[in-house]
């Protein structure tokens, strides 16, 4: 493999000439700009990406933390994400915590050591601590849907309340006569705003009851458990 000496040697100049157009960092006149092209095609030089991001503390790497990659809803999120930054150059490290507190933490961790370039949040266990060490160490984070607390950081989110009645009239328009809702934890107000949603659109019904809301996990096979009851 060829080195940035070599394409140094071969446009006949300095290592931090070469450095200075790879890293667009200060002026290379057009001449020399067209020797080092010339001579990273003769030699098929790649930059070692790695190393680069290293020295300079940026890697084009993002990590993604999802709480259950088992659940049909995430993978879709982790493809959206994925899709949005390689237009941007940037690749993704998946992470899944299981919705456990101390395996997000080693992540985090791990992740700081590879001098990651930001972190996406999908998970409802990161913690005060965790937010203000990350903000600490430089390192970039945005929540998705769910923030922790009452910390200040980016978050996106959906119309969750908008988005179950949406559903509610989709199920409608399907025939069907009676809806009920398996809502997540209250604590999370992804949580609330659906069931929020959902009571409004169903309160005005002859066939609605209280008894059609159950408190579920936001899992698969809670869900499951529930509907069989």
């Amino acid at each position: 493999m060829s080195t940035i000496r070599d394409v140094a040697k071969l446009a006949g100049v300095s290592v931090a000439t070469i450095s200075r157009y790879l890293n667009k960092s200060g002026y290379v006149n057009a001449e020399t700009e067209l020797k080092i092209k010339k001579a990273i095609e003769t030699l098929n030089y790649s930059p070692n990406t790695v190393a680069r991001g290293l020295a300079g503390k940026k890697t084009n790497t993002i990590a993604l933390i999802l709480p259950d990659i088992s659940n049909p809803f995430f993978p879709e999120l982790a493809r959206a994400v994925e899709d949005v930054a390689s237009m941007y150059g940037y690749a993704v490290i998946l992470c899944n915590s299981d919705n456990q507190g101390m395996k997000e933490q080693s992540y985090i961790e791990i992740l700081r050591k590879k001098h990651i370039d930001g972190i996406i949040f999908a998970s409802n266990t990161l913690s005060h601590t965790e937010v203000e060490q990350m903000d600490k160490n430089g390192i970039p984070l945005v929540c998705l849907d769910r923030a922790p607390g009452k910390q200040s950081c980016s978050v996106v989110r959906s119309k969750n309340k908008n988005g179950a009645k949406l559903a509610i009239s989709h199920l409608l328009e399907m025939g069907r006569r009676k809806i009920a809702h398996i809502y997540g934890p209250q604590e999370l107000i992804t949580a609330k705003e659906r069931l929020i949603g959902y009571e409004e659109s169903v309160a005005g019904f002859d066939w609605y009851s209280p008894t059609l809301t159950m408190e579920g996990d936001f899992s698969i096979a809670g869900g499951c458990r529930l509907h069989k009851c």
